[in-house]
């Protein structure tokens, strides 16, 4: 893959066609995808791929691509189709006009598992890493357009005595308590902070786990949680979000590691706090 200049400190900033049912697809596709259903994150990313504007249907294709390229080596095991995939992926996605993201979607990451699977299927060895190949298969980020109605709603929550509550339970260590206390939440909620508040269920209930030492649930959570409130990151409310998504991907590194082990007491390094501005 060609190497380009990523200095796009003065991109300028695109107006994208999306109405917010081709938002609400896109992360559809995005949803199937991380979850290794590659077929529908495809079919998904065709509904808006067929009426979508020209670059939009260029980054749309990428994606496809992508999914399409898993399809083939994982689910049919046909390895020539997956490798010509990924070169359709290269030419659609090495654009500087998607960096450094597109669509409200980090492209570093896609570009590095492209550069990364092109050298593997070009030396005929994935054969015998395909394994491996599917491990590096990335999660895709998506960072939530600006949405005034999205930031009232995230706000209003934040400030509700139920995310209160959840949240000092959660930074007592009383994890199951803030999982109760946010599901409780959730449950009254009929917007886009249902998903919201979803996030923050999921984070609650892989820390509960990992008191458990269940160690594999709490992973599965933990990622779950991570790749739902990332979406939010840059929502201006009373939460700042990247720090408890940093230090959360961090503790997913050592309870991967665990998940592998005998059942062992697990310590905390770093005090889980959420904090929120009065």
């Amino acid at each position: 893959m060609k190497k380009k200049n990523n200095d796009n400190q003065n991109k300028v900033p695109v107006d994208y066609s999306f109405s917010s049912e081709d938002w609400e697809e896109l992360e559809r596709g995005i949803s199937y995808f991380n979850s290794g259903q590659y077929q529908h994150a495809y079919e998904a990313w065709e509904l808006i791929w067929e009426h979508s504007a020209k670059i939009e249907r260029k980054f749309l294709r990428g994606l496809m691509e992508i999914s399409s390229s898993c399809q083939k080596a994982l689910n049919r095991h046909d390895l020539i189709g997956a490798q010509q995939s990924i070169e359709k992926a290269v030419e659609k996605l090495d654009d500087e006009k998607f960096l450094p993201e597109f669509l409200s979607v980090p492209v570093k990451p896609l570009l590095e598992f492209l550069d990364y699977s092109s050298g593997i299927f070009d030396q005929d060895r994935i054969n015998g890493s395909l394994e491996v190949w599917r491990s590096r298969i990335p999660k895709i980020h998506f960072h939530k357009p600006s949405n005034p109605d999205l930031l009232v709603e995230v706000c209003e929550i934040t400030r509700s005595e139920l995310f209160k509550s959840g949240t000092k339970h959660f930074n007592q260590g009383y994890f199951w308590e803030a999982h109760e206390a946010w599901e409780e939440l959730w449950r009254e909620q009929i917007g886009e902070g249902k998903h919201f508040i979803e996030g923050f269920v999921q984070l609650a209930e892989g820390y509960h786990f990992i008191k458990g030492s269940k160690f594999s649930s709490a992973a599965y959570l933990l990622e779950k949680a991570i790749v739902t409130l990332r979406g939010f990151e840059r929502i201006d409310c009373s939460l700042t979000i990247s720090p408890l998504l940093n230090d959360t991907s961090e503790l997913l590194q050592s309870v991967r590691f665990l998940s592998s082990q005998q059942k062992v007491p697990f310590k905390f390094s770093k005090k889980p706090l959420i904090t929120i501005d009065s």
